[in-house]
């Protein structure tokens, strides 16, 4: 996983990679401070399999997908899918 937070300390953008071949994880993200979070955005890069690509007969074999997430003061629950990329925004 990796983390930064915006100039203005309103905003931090989280990357985090799920490698696990067949298994979803679920975490807490937990922000430090008495801010809470305002709302949370995923932005999911996932295929059916670890080694799809996207081709002209398949162009949409792996995608982007965005969810918002339903934060609880300082945390935010989010099960990563099994070999994703998922970048987490939280607005504080």
């Amino acid at each position: 996983m990796s983390a930064t937070r915006d100039d203005s300390g309103k905003a931090v953008t989280l990357g985090i990679v799920n490698r696990h071949r067949e298994d979803a994880i679920t975490t807490t993200i937990k922000v430090g401070g008495s801010a809470p979070i305002l709302s949370a955005t995923a932005h999911e890069v996932n295929g059916d399999d670890p080694k799809v690509l996207n081709s002209f007969d398949r162009p949409d074999a792996v995608v982007v997908q965005d969810r918002q997430l339903t934060a609880s003061g300082t945390t935010v629950e989010i099960t990563l899918p099994a070999h994703s990329v998922t970048v987490v925004r939280l607005a504080l």
